[in-house]
């Protein structure tokens, strides 16, 4: 059973109850948290708040956006409320009070194609990008592997995985934008994403200066290869290829296959 308010959601009233192991009052076995409050993570998450800090609590954005909907200017969206209306009616269902998420809150349709115009003008300035690069974590990382708990998984280790991804994807976007591994960087972008499996993703636009851009098919072929190495001559980026960049047998022949 959800207990929700006349919007339909949840009830910001509502308290997380603690029991502490040696209460300072014998009287007083328990204490409550508002959910609104920056102590609650750190409470329930030590992990990912091993210093106790305050943390950050969305629904306080959510909560200022619901109730200051006017000075957000969104009485002007009456006509995506009665469209709302009217589609709720006709399905017979409560439509609730509609909260229009601005531009302001990350992740709103809003702020995502702020964030896509602003990339898209990136490009109309210094030009088309000359490099897509995708960058996959890997679980079996031994950053990750080594500071897993007996019988643990990496899919009960998120925070673990993310840290090791955000970490490598701080080093080789110094790689390629600092160090110009790959040519001189004169504009970036990248977008982090989950696949299915919970893996985080990059994909990364750069954009090479004139000097270093890739004109011929010699140039490219330095920097990007298809084939195998050979175990022979270079066995540890054979055997890294081989793990990690080729697909097992898949289809009817491995229908459990990850990529299926």
């Amino acid at each position: 059973m959800v207990f929700v308010n006349s919007d339909g959601a949840p009830p910001f009233e509502r308290d997380i109850r603690a029991y502490p192991l040696n209460p300072e009052n014998p009287q007083r076995l328990f204490i409550n948290i508002n959910i609104l409050s920056p102590n609650l993570d750190p409470m329930a998450y030590p992990i990912l708040f091993p210093y106790g800090e305050p943390g950050w609590v969305k629904a306080n954005n959510l909560n200022f956006i619901r109730t200051h909907q006017q000075q957000l200017r969104t009485e002007f969206y009456q006509g995506l409320t009665n469209h709302l209306e009217n589609v709720a009616q006709n399905a017979v269902v409560k439509a609730g009070i509609p909260v229009i998420l601005p531009s302001a809150f990350e992740g709103s349709s809003r702020n995502m194609r702020e964030r896509c115009v602003d990339a898209m003008s990136i490009f109309g300035k210094y030009g088309a990008p000359d490099l897509f690069i995708m960058f996959t974590a890997n679980p079996k990382w031994p950053e990750i592997t080594e500071n897993l708990r007996p019988s643990e998984h990496t899919t009960d280790r998120p925070d673990l995985l993310v840290r090791v991804f955000n970490l490598k994807l701080k080093s080789l976007m110094d790689d390629l934008t600092v160090h110009g591994v790959l040519g001189k960087s004169i504009a970036h972008v990248y977008t982090i994403e989950f696949q299915k499996r919970g893996l985080p993703h990059a994909h990364i636009l750069i954009v090479l200066r004139a000097d270093d851009k890739f004109s011929t098919s010699e140039h490219i072929d330095k920097f990007v290869c298809a084939e195998i190495p050979s175990s022979i001559e270079n066995p540890r980026l054979h055997e890294i290829v081989t793990k990690c960049l080729m697909h097992g047998p898949c289809g009817i022949e491995n229908p459990e296959a990850p990529c299926m």
